[in-house]
């Protein structure tokens, strides 16, 4: 990942913009309440944005955004129960339940910016017949082609009745 400062005709420009004013008798302000925005001018480049995502991927070299699934027992398991893993380079990729879990966890796309792991549940298995609770797995990641461990992610997927919306 290659980072990229903002580009603008104005660098370091902003204008204040009063919002609200308390003063005295003899006009001495007491209070001010004002908003700051960017008077930069043109914007030749945007730069790279400082977020969670950005430095994660620079620390790291791996940011996931979310880790938990939820899992209605009516409406089963499709392709939007997935894991997604955005990547600066190649790792080798191996799941593992951290307790007795009747999900497994599959490796689909490993391209160097992405991993996405699927959900799937064991053959034999019902989703209707499994408990409302939380199932944990940990996605370890390893430099391609070697067994050093660059990180590890515990993930969640927790079982809900039929009920439950899937907004929550």
């Amino acid at each position: 990942m290659k980072f990229k400062n903002r580009n603008v005709e104005n660098p370091n420009v902003f204008t204040l913009n009063v919002l609200s004013m308390t003063g005295d008798f003899v006009g001495e302000i007491s209070t001010m309440k004002v908003s700051l925005s960017r008077s930069e001018g043109e914007v030749y480049e945007q730069g790279t944005p400082l977020d969670a995502k950005n430095l994660s991927l620079l620390c790291q070299g791996y940011y996931i955004e979310e880790d938990n699934l939820k899992v209605i027992k009516g409406q089963g398991i499709n392709s939007t129960h997935k894991f997604i893993v955005d990547t600066d380079r190649r790792f080798t990729v191996t799941t593992e339940a951290t307790c007795d879990s009747p999900f497994v966890l599959n490796t689909v796309v490993n391209n160097g910016e992405k991993i996405e792991i699927q959900l799937s549940i064991e053959t034999g298995v019902s989703l209707s017949s499994l408990t409302e609770q939380i199932y944990t797995h940990t996605i370890k990641l390893f430099e391609n082609n070697s067994e050093v461990l660059v990180g590890s992610i515990d993930v969640e997927i927790e079982v809900l009745a039929d009920s439950v919306s899937s907004d929550d």
